[in-house]
């Protein structure tokens, strides 16, 4: 990997924190009128659907963040004139970036989490690879659109992500 791809690399991980920009804003909270029975059925229904875009980008923020740490502390490892990031800890970044997508977008269904879902899959298919998981993930098409989804969900929430994905 040659000091482009590694630029390339915290970039995307930037983005993503751009993409955390969806969720950044504070609900707000409001007291609830007295709960029927039927009202309070429902409620449980609704936890079962997952987090919302929302709480999606939220947690994809801090995702974000420390996928970008961790590729600054690779980065500080790299040997070859910071060409080459160690295999072990480029491996361990992308199967934790995985598992914390994963986590952040739950059981939710939406389009925003199939995509987050799908970037968590392009990060576990990349750890698996022999010579070079960080730019596998970065060149991997399918995590590339589904960056794209991810942009285009957090700007239908009304956030404009100012780092793109592409």
């Amino acid at each position: 990997m040659n000091l482009l791809r590694a630029a390339s690399a915290v970039l995307i991980g930037v983005s993503i924190s751009g993409l955390a920009a969806c969720g950044a804003e504070e609900k707000a909270s409001s007291a609830a009128p007295a709960v029927t029975t039927a009202a309070a059925t429902a409620e449980p229904a609704a936890a079962v659907a997952g987090p919302s875009d929302q709480e999606i980008c939220v947690a994809a923020e801090k995702v974000s963040l420390a996928y970008g740490q961790g590729l600054v502390a690779l980065a500080e490892k790299a040997t070859n004139g910071g060409a080459d990031f160690p295999l072990a800890g480029s491996k361990k970044v992308l199967k934790e970036l995985a598992a914390s997508l994963t986590e952040a977008a739950g059981s939710s269904d939406t389009a925003t989490a199939k995509a987050v879902k799908a970037v968590a899959a392009s990060a576990t298919k990349a750890a698996k690879e022999p010579a070079d998981p960080i730019a596998e993930f970065d060149n991997d098409p399918k995590a590339t659109k589904a960056r794209t989804a991810i942009d285009t969900g957090c700007e239908a929430l009304g956030v404009d992500t100012a780092i793109g994905f592409e």
